[in-house]
C-alpha cells in the first residue's frame, strides 16, 4: 500500500472530490451551503493533496455527519492544547475547537498539517502524521488510521484517473 505524502500535487480530481462530499450527504457540499470548490482551493493554496485532507474529514466525522464535528464544524477534530493551532476557533467543545464554518477549520487543518508538528518537523506522510495526530493514548489505532487513509486516496486517486 503507497503511503501518501500530505503535501503534494492532488491526486484526486475536483469532481471525485465533490462527488465523495454529495455521496456521503456532507454539509460541506449541502445545496444551501455548497462549499467544496472553495474546500479544494484552500487544500491547494497549502500545497496539501485535497485527497489527503477529505480521507481525513471521512475518518474523524464521516465529512462532518457524525460525532461532535456536526456541532463544531471542525474539519479534522484538532484539539485546543499545547503546539496546536487554535487562533481562529470560537470555542472549546469536548476538547474540540469550534469554528465559524467548515473552511475556517480546513484552513487551520492543513496549516496545522503543513507546519512544525507534522510536514516541517519531518512527518510528510500518512504513516508518519497519524502517531501524533491519532496517538494510541486517545484510544486510537494509527497503523489502521493511516491505512484506511491511505486507501481511501487510492481509490479517489483511481477514480480520478479514469476521468482523464
Amino acid at each position: 500500500m503507497m503511503d501518501y505524502p500530505i503535501v503534494s500535487s492532488p491526486t484526486i480530481s475536483w469532481r471525485v472530490f465533490k462527488q465523495a462530499l454529495e455521496n456521503r450527504r456532507s454539509p460541506v457540499d449541502s445545496p444551501a451551503d455548497e462549499l467544496s470548490d472553495e474546500a479544494y482551493n484552500i487544500c491547494l493554496a497549502w500545497g496539501v493533496n485535497p485527497a489527503v485532507a477529505l480521507a481525513f474529514f471521512v475518518h474523524e466525522s464521516n465529512v462532518g455527519t457524525k460525532g461532535a464535528a456536526r456541532r463544531t464544524k471542525n474539519w479534522g477534530n484538532l484539539r485546543k492544547g499545547p503546539g496546536q493551532l487554535r487562533q481562529v476557533h470560537t470555542g472549546v467543545s469536548g476538547g474540540f475547537g469550534e469554528y465559524a464554518s467548515w473552511l475556517v477549520s480546513l484552513n487551520d487543518f492543513c496549516k496545522l498539517l503543513t507546519g512544525p508538528l507534522y510536514v516541517k518537523g519531518g512527518l510528510d506522510t500518512v504513516s508518519k502524521v497519524t502517531p501524533r495526530y491519532a496517538p494510541s493514548a486517545d484510544r486510537n489505532n494509527p497503523t489502521s488510521y493511516a491505512a484506511l487513509v491511505n486507501e481511501l486516496i487510492a481509490l479517489w486517486e483511481r477514480l480520478s484517473a479514469k476521468e482523464a
